[in-house]
């Protein structure tokens, strides 16, 4: 429970996307669990829609994450890297920028619409981890078939937009 209204609603989403999450995918999968916790977290509920809400609450940390840019080989924040990862490696020193970059990423796989959506492979993906499939072979078989690099540069632009 938190003083603030604002911050005990975001505990609440944060936690029903959990639930809801665990429905989608069985299994724990860290960065869609954070990713969506922070997805569903950040949201008002309208009268006839869920509203982005908290993003401009984010930028801070979005900021100081993408000005890692250049050490994200290093550091694992890709998206290529972290979704094969651990519970244990992804929530690791990282796991502050690895969090707010699972829900960039949420965010633009849920937010990308028409022909871009069609080139990402999000509902193959949990397709196949719901069948049971291996992280890694899930991944092999989906995103694994996509031009990461070209994926990523447009999530990269897309966080850059919000960061602004």
């Amino acid at each position: 429970r938190f003083d603030d209204a604002a911050r005990t609603l975001y505990a609440l989403y944060s936690g029903a996307a959990l639930q809801f999450a665990r429905r989608v995918v069985p299994m724990s999968i860290p960065w869609f669990n954070r990713g969506m916790g922070e997805h569903l977290g950040s949201v008002e509920i309208g009268r006839t829609a869920l509203q982005p809400k908290r993003r401009e609450e984010f930028t801070p940390r979005l900021r100081t994450a993408l000005g890692r840019t250049q050490e994200f080989a290093a550091k694992r924040l890709r998206p290529r890297d972290f979704m094969l990862m651990s519970h244990s490696r992804f929530y690791d020193a990282q796991a502050s920028d690895r969090s707010i970059l699972a829900w960039g990423w949420i965010d633009f796989l849920m937010s990308t619409t028409g022909r871009a959506r069609a080139e990402t492979p999000w509902a193959e993906y949990l397709k196949a981890i719901r069948e049971g499939t291996t992280l890694k072979s899930a991944y092999e078989r989906t995103f694994g078939k996509v031009d990461m690099d070209a994926l990523e540069t447009a999530w990269l632009d897309y966080l850059r937009g919000i960061a602004r």
